[in-house]
């Protein structure tokens, strides 16, 4: 029973979150080139760090 209520609060409290699929983002208007390709940076860094390569 503890160690559910511990896991629940560890979690609450965890940084590193699943981060939502971009079908559920809102986009605001036109992106320019640079923030698609920094988007596309990011994803290729989180997915090596879930995989442990970062």
């Amino acid at each position: 029973m503890l160690t559910v209520i511990a896991d629940a609060l560890l979690m609450g409290r965890q940084k590193s979150r699943w981060d939502a699929p971009d079908h559920f983002k809102q986009a605001s208007g036109r992106r320019s080139n640079i923030e698609i390709e920094r988007e596309t940076a990011e994803r290729r860094h989180r997915a090596m760090r879930n995989v442990g390569m970062w």
